[in-house]
């Protein structure tokens, strides 16, 4: 189970390449997405870390209601619901950052692996620099304000490329980290055996 979370994460960075050709490709970031989601609630299920388990489910639940609150609005025909329902998502957004943070640190003390340790520090990195730009954009009001979205992009193109690149190796790391993942019982069972393995061989050279 451990490749849904190899192939998810670099599904989501081939996806978001790819949607600069074409926006059909983000289908591939959707699937990632969900592989990635279940990768986390598989090593939560197994370690027993319940940060992993609340960041897998808070991982789908951000999905399903991203497409099912803009289809609410639409069958209901009532549009403010649209702002309440991208308020609630944003806040689920920031609790699922929060779990993904705490899981990657969680899978580099459980598993002693150094990617999920770098990888949490790029994520922190884009958490810090996400909640920079919030807060420069705060003076924009309005969405549909194309002119000011363009010049914030501009003023900001430099910091929002390494923005881009750091998010990029924090994916293609938490893959590395998936990869990494060893089967617990076989270690066990390898630490078990290599004494025994020892000991015989002690009784040998006796």
């Amino acid at each position: 189970m451990k490749i849904l979370g190899v192939l998810g994460y670099l599904l989501i960075v081939v996806g978001t390449f790819l949607m600069s050709v074409s926006p059909f490709f983000g289908i591939l970031s959707v699937i990632g997405f969900v592989m990635v989601a279940l990768a986390w609630l598989w090593l939560g299920q197994k370690s027993g870390e319940s940060v992993m388990l609340g960041n897998g489910i808070f991982m789908l639940l951000i999905l399903v209601l991203s497409f099912l609150i803009p289809l609410l609005v639409v069958i209901l025909g009532n549009f403010r619901l649209l702002g309440y329902g991208v308020e609630f998502l944003l806040t689920l957004t920031f609790i699922s950052l929060v779990f993904d943070l705490g899981s990657h640190a969680r899978a580099y003390i459980r598993f002693k692996i150094r990617s999920f340790a770098i990888a949490f520090i790029l994520r922190l990195f884009g958490v810090v620099f996400s909640a920079y730009v919030v807060y420069e954009m705060r003076d924009i009001t309005e969405v549909s304000d194309i002119y000011q979205l363009m010049n914030f992009v501009k003023a900001h193109s430099p910091q929002l490329a390494v923005f881009s690149l750091v998010i990029v190796l924090a994916n293609v790391l938490s893959a590395t980290g998936f990869y990494e993942l060893k089967d617990e019982k076989r270690a066990e069972e390898k630490k078990i055996i290599e004494p025994k393995s020892k000991d015989k061989n002690k009784t040998h050279q006796n």
